[in-house]
């Protein structure tokens, strides 16, 4: 964590925890926000709605993000997608900073340091949904799909692993890949023994080997 960034969580914030599928932000029905948040551990889900008004995951955000900042930083409170506004829902049980929103304006506009880490965040965050949304366009579904356990994939006493909540249904979502091209692909790294299934999710237990796949964009039969 950011000195700075510190300074605004230990200082103005609130630690809090949540249960998956909470609610953070709505604001179809919160309106003007109080609070931004910084979150600790856990995985939430910035969503939007598409033109036929399906929920559409935009983004998932990890520890490290701060959450509810656009409204304050691009100045607008104007939605993703069609005419709803965002809305942020916790994915897995959340440890969370929860800021005045009063406080993170105040920050905003005075101090160079904390301009300078949100926008190395908002940057960060930019790029990683072009590439997701270049390499579903362009890449294998192998690829696609291995490139998404490692990058979503969280440090536990068993090793790296995939929670649980990211279904073969969640995966095809957001991914773009036909939810029988999912099953067949991670049946077939399960055979490989590249993961193996776990109480609290996918244990990736051949990272190495996902990272050989990504990297030279290989594909297998499944």
């Amino acid at each position: 964590m950011e000195k700075i960034v510190e300074e605004l969580c230990t200082l103005h914030g609130t630690l809090i925890e949540v249960k998956k599928n909470t609610t953070l932000l709505d604001k179809e029905i919160d309106g003007q926000q109080s609070y931004v948040y910084y979150l600790l551990d856990g995985i939430c889900a910035l969503t939007g709605y598409s033109v036929k008004g399906q929920e559409v995951v935009l983004l998932y955000q990890t520890a490290g993000n701060m959450i509810g900042i656009n409204p304050y930083v691009s100045g607008t409170n104007s939605g993703f997608y069609s005419y709803h506004g965002p809305k942020v829902m916790a994915r897995t049980h959340c440890r969370l900073y929860q800021i005045p929103s009063s406080v993170f304006q105040h920050y905003l506009e005075t101090s160079l340091e904390f301009n300078h880490y949100i926008v190395h965040l908002l940057s960060h965050n930019y790029h990683r949904t072009l590439a997701h949304f270049k390499q579903i366009q362009e890449e294998e579904s192998v690829t696609v799909v291995c490139r998404f356990l490692l990058s979503m994939c969280i440090q536990t006493a068993d090793g790296l692993v995939l929670p649980r909540f990211f279904t073969h249904d969640e995966l095809s979502k957001y991914l773009g890949v036909h939810l029988v091209t999912v099953s067949r692909i991670l049946s077939q790294l399960l055979k490989n023994g590249y993961v193996q299934r776990i109480s609290d999710g996918l244990l990736l237990t051949d990272v190495s080997a996902l990272q050989h796949i990504v990297d030279h964009c290989e594909t297998f039969q499944y």
